[in-house]
């Protein structure tokens, strides 16, 4: 009898600590940095369960209108920040993320901004002049990539200005493969993934990458 008495009080105790669901509003404008004009599209509005990496449950859905205006209103108990991509049919990238939970206004969502690729080695093995370096975007359409020729040294060594987002919505990721005499992305001697922060603003910030060359 103590034990069901007991179990019923730990429910009631358990039952009114939850909090309480608060409805907020999250409302601004989606633009395209490639015209510079908005138009009509359609995204999810995320609360990720753990960490910004860790995806939850859709809390909203945000529709422009014709002119990239929206406004969601939203219901959650929790403080972590939100996210937002774009709706299956509409890109699924995620676009901006660290959103502070709580009504939001005038929030500026970029599509295809442009930024500057900084590409500097860190180099604990020069190789020599027989070899290459082929840097490459997965999504950006970079014609040849970079090629960056042997020995190696460490420092600076390309700057791309002005590169579009290479993903549907312009993502805040941008994932690189670094190739050593192999140009076609596949596999080789020297193989390896680099996924590069891309800024959330339309132009002008740079963007660094720092090849490991061993």
């Amino acid at each position: 009898m103590k034990n069901i008495i007991l179990i019923i009080l730990t429910s009631v105790v358990l039952f009114s600590c939850k909090k309480e669901k608060v409805t907020y509003t999250l409302s601004g404008q989606f633009v395209s940095c490639s015209s510079g004009t908005q138009y009509a599209s359609k995204f999810d509005l995320f609360q990720p369960k753990n960490t910004l990496n860790t995806i939850g449950d859709v809390i909203g859905t945000i529709q422009t209108d014709i002119n990239g205006n929206f406004s969601v209103t939203y219901e959650t108990n929790s403080t972590k920040k939100l996210l937002i991509r774009g709706s299956t049919g509409f890109g699924t990238d995620i676009l901006l993320e660290g959103i502070d939970v709580g009504n939001v206004s005038n929030l500026k969502i970029y599509s295809t901004f442009k930024y500057h690729l900084i590409v500097s080695l860190n180099v604990t093995k020069s190789y020599t002049s027989n070899d290459t370096l082929f840097l490459q975007s997965y999504t950006n359409a970079y014609p040849n990539g970079i090629k960056i020729a042997g020995p190696f040294l460490s420092g600076r060594v390309y700057v791309a200005p002005n590169l579009y987002s290479g993903t549907a919505y312009g993502g805040t990721l941008e994932r690189y493969y670094c190739r050593l005499n192999n140009p076609n992305g596949t596999s080789g001697p020297f193989d390896k993934d680099y996924l590069v922060p891309l800024p959330t603003k339309c132009e002008g910030d740079s963007v660094y990458v720092t090849l490991d060359i061993k």
